[in-house]
């Protein structure tokens, strides 16, 4: 049912949050390639490299440290290279101003991260579903 989600990047400064999204994407989605990334700048660095496949789904946390989650979604949408790739914010933080300038900026969702394992993997679940049935053709 996801055979078109191949890839997915997460950038995120919090280690925990890079361990429970590692362990739930893999599973989830054992045939998900997944790569973090602890600043936006080293994820565009690596989007930049010619010799990496993009991914098919990339998360941002806002409170990223350098560029913000919302910052570096600009960058990634305004890059003709890839401006299709769904991106998702993934945070603690829930404020109006967040929400509303992940959407004028192209986010596919903003997701407030859950508090226990479980809504982690029913959360991640749901939206990576949803985004592979999008992609179906």
């Amino acid at each position: 049912m996801i055979s078109r989600i191949e890839s997915i990047f997460y950038a995120d400064d919090d280690e925990n949050d890079h361990f429970f999204m590692r362990h739930t994407i893999e599973e989830l989605f054992p045939r998900v390639a997944f790569e973090s990334f602890y600043y936006c700048e080293k994820l565009l660095e690596h989007l930049k490299d010619g010799r990496n496949k993009l991914p098919d789904i990339i998360f941002l946390d806002q409170n990223l440290p350098g560029m913000t989650g919302t910052e570096c979604l600009r960058v990634i949408k305004t890059s003709a290279g890839w401006r299709d790739i769904p991106v998702i914010i993934y945070s603690t933080g829930a404020s109006e101003k967040d929400r509303n300038e992940a959407k004028r900026f192209g986010a596919y969702k903003y997701l407030v991260k859950p508090r226990t394992y479980n809504e982690i993997k029913s959360l991640l679940y749901d939206v990576i579903l949803e985004l592979a049935a999008e992609q179906q053709p």
